[in-house]
């Protein structure tokens, strides 16, 4: 977040508030930077003489204009049609040729995806009928862009709204209801059945039925699968969530809320952490040690180099550094739950990567195979295989040590660098077969986990 910005003086040149006029001015002091799309536009909390604003600030591009006036005009649309929406103040242009489009600023609100609840879904789902009945829908449609409150759900980013003169037709609506719910994290789609039953109750168009429910799981599914692939390449990116930067043979990969201090050491002098230090695993393959950076602790992980025959082999393969970076923000992105990655850093040789480092938080537990009942964890191992099965995932090296078991007895599945989300149903199969076989072969000396485990994966 950024919070040292001066105060700027916009040009109203559109109102829709009526402490606003067209041709005022108006002085903006940009406090926190809430998101952020480099060179496209940046959503501001602001403050200005009547209180705090949400500000929406769009570069000068070639696509700015449209942009701005989408966002400016959908949200009169959706505020007019009496839908919750954060209600639009003013359009306005600053000198240097930047545009922006200001809401009134939603106290203590948070978005839905931290409030994935029985009593939020069903609002949200009545709220989503009431778009669809209106002729509206949201094409990035996820929990992320509805904001709860005290006064309920509230929809927000009206730039991705598109409208029609009448309401959905059914396809219309089951696409667009797919899109969302493939986003509720998968931990929660136990609740998704009873408060889809709130948007049928509340829909003038669409009726509740066996076959409707059959249609809007499978393009869940398609739905889920779609987000998955554009979420990986975004992880590859200079977004909201991440910084990438690559220039003479080092590339970097980070969170943007990764200490700078720790960002810079780790690109500095990456080998420091290890010298000296007791590892967690000290093998040809990779080298894992545990730090602690400002009172927080972290693992950092080094993929140590290979000979030239190795590199010439897995020239046009993914590093296994990246994989587990892009694979551990997608299965956070679902609810899964794995190490947060928060920093890869690669060093190449020519075209040839010569070695790499991921930096991930702690995840605070036990592995499965120190557990003293493991036998306990065998619903938790049973629900983390129904998430991957969902996602048409498996892990590729199911030791029960790549397994932690926290306090409060979730699973947290760690290394993975042979994750694999597969495109296939056959594929997906023969290689979750091979997982099963692996992990049962943990057990074999202890016929109660064993049998417990085997149960779990019928």
């Amino acid at each position: 977040m950024n919070t040292n910005h001066q105060d700027s003086t916009w040009v109203v040149e559109e109102a829709a508030a009526n402490e606003f006029e067209p041709g005022s001015t108006v002085t903006l002091s940009l406090v926190d930077r809430l998101r952020f799309l480099p060179g496209k536009r940046a959503v501001w909390k602001a403050q200005e003489a009547n209180g705090a604003v949400l500000f929406k600030a769009y570069d000068v591009h070639p696509k700015q204009t449209r942009d701005a006036e989408r966002e400016w005009s959908m949200a009169k649309k959706l505020a007019n049609a009496r839908l919750k929406v954060a209600k639009p103040l003013f359009k306005a242009r600053h000198a240097d040729g930047r545009v922006g489009v200001a809401f009134a600023f939603l106290l203590d609100g948070e978005t839905l995806h931290t409030r994935v609840e029985a009593d939020t879904l069903r609002e949200l789902f009545r709220l989503v009928a009431a778009q669809h009945d209106a002729g509206f829908y949201q094409t990035d449609n996820h929990l992320g862009n509805y904001l709860v409150t005290k006064d309920g759900v509230t929809m927000l980013d009206p730039g991705t709204f598109q409208s029609s003169n009448s309401s959905l037709s059914e396809n219309e609506r089951l696409r667009n209801l797919a899109i969302l719910c493939a986003t509720i994290p998968l931990q929660n789609r136990s609740l998704m059945g009873q408060a889809l039953s709130s948007y049928f109750e509340a829909s003038s168009a669409i009726d509740d039925s066996p076959s409707i429910r059959n249609s809007l799981a499978k393009a869940t599914r398609k739905a889920a699968n779609t987000r998955l692939r554009r979420y990986i390449k975004k992880t590859y990116r200079t977004c909201t969530e991440f910084i990438y930067e690559h220039n003479k043979g080092h590339s970097w990969l980070a969170c943007r809320d990764l200490s700078p201090t720790l960002a810079k050491k780790l690109r500095e002098r990456p080998n420091s952490f290890f010298d000296g230090q007791p590892l967690l695993k000290d093998g040809n393959t990779c080298t894992v040690v545990r730090l602690i950076h400002e009172g927080a602790p972290f693992v950092l992980k080094r993929y140590n180099p290979k000979g030239l025959g190795y590199r010439l082999r897995h020239a046009c393969s993914m590093p296994r550094a990246l994989r587990s970076w892009s694979h551990g923000h997608a299965l956070r992105s679902f609810g899964v739950s794995t190490p947060r990655p928060l920093a890869c850093y690669s060093i190449y040789d020519g075209n040839f990567l010569r070695e790499a480092y991921l930096l991930m938080e702690e995840v605070d537990g036990i592995s499965l195979h120190e557990s003293p009942n493991p036998e306990s964890m065998a619903h938790a191992y049973a629900s983390l295989r129904e998430e991957l099965q969902l996602l048409q995932a498996t892990h590729g090296d199911m030791k029960a040590s790549n397994f932690i078991v926290a306090m409060d007895d979730t699973l947290t599945l760690i290394d993975l660098d042979s994750f694999c989300f597969h495109r296939t149903s056959w594929s997906y199969q023969r290689h979750a077969a091979r997982d099963r076989k692996r992990f049962l072969k943990n057990w074999r000396d202890t016929p109660e986990a064993l049998s417990a485990f085997r149960y779990a994966q019928a």
